[in-house]
């Protein structure tokens, strides 16, 4: 079902995200923990920005969301270039279409505090996911600062001169956050802690990496082995 907050995002999603040093990270740490996979689910790809550097080192990469605006933009980044290594459909994260064991590697990116029930969506990854191998989970945590966050990226850009270009889209995204806060659907967050202990009672045996400082401090990033 189409949401209509990420419509209004997707029109200034990659504008911003991919000249922002804080998304950077998340990209990094996404892209470091899956350099061994080789077929890769993007849960909640949104407008495939990991995906596409992922295919872009030679993986192939199936990308799901259930907004059609931000598909759009993502099938637009298959190019004759990544022709084979980028597949995006919309779908489902609670009830993914895809068989037991089809990927060694699973990464979902700022999804799982939307889902109305998040450990649907990981049992689904643990059931996709072939054995031994890793899933890359990034959300929020309790003390999110959407504020802070939005007032870092201000400066970034006004620090880089290229503020005036990009103030409409990220006033864009900053109002979008403000929605989603306001309405109350940033609603799964989780202390690191918490979220390994989801993550062990579905089924994942180990946790491999983790961090607890991204996006200033306010979300975590973690790596579960099947």
């Amino acid at each position: 079902m189409e949401d209509s907050v990420w419509t209004q995002l997707a029109v200034s999603y990659d504008e911003v995200l991919v000249h922002w040093s804080l998304y950077q990270e998340i990209r990094d740490y996404a892209i470091s923990n899956l350099s061994n996979a080789q077929k890769i689910c993007d849960i909640g790809c949104g407008s495939g920005i990991i995906a596409s550097d992922l295919a872009r080192m030679g993986k192939n990469v199936y990308g799901i969301d259930n907004n059609p605006h931000m598909l759009a933009i993502a099938q637009s980044k298959g190019t004759a270039e990544l022709k084979g290594k980028l597949n995006f459909k919309e779908g489902d994260a609670l009830n993914l279409e895809f068989p037991d064991n089809m990927f060694d590697g699973i990464v979902s990116v700022n999804v799982i505090f939307y889902v109305k029930y998040p450990e649907q969506l990981l049992k689904e990854a643990y059931r996709i996911l072939q054995p031994e191998k890793k899933l890359v989970l990034i959300g929020p945590k309790p003390d999110l600062d959407i504020e802070k966050i939005a007032n870092h990226c201000y400066n970034e850009f006004a620090q880089k001169g290229t503020l005036p270009e990009f103030k409409g889209h990220l006033d864009n995204m900053a109002k979008c956050n403000r929605m989603m806060k306001s309405e109350g659907q940033i609603k799964n967050v989780y202390e690191l802690n918490e979220i390994e202990d989801i993550l062990k009672s579905v089924g994942f045996s180990e946790i491999n990496n983790s961090s607890e400082h991204i996006y200033l401090g306010g979300s975590y990033a973690i790596t579960a082995k099947k």
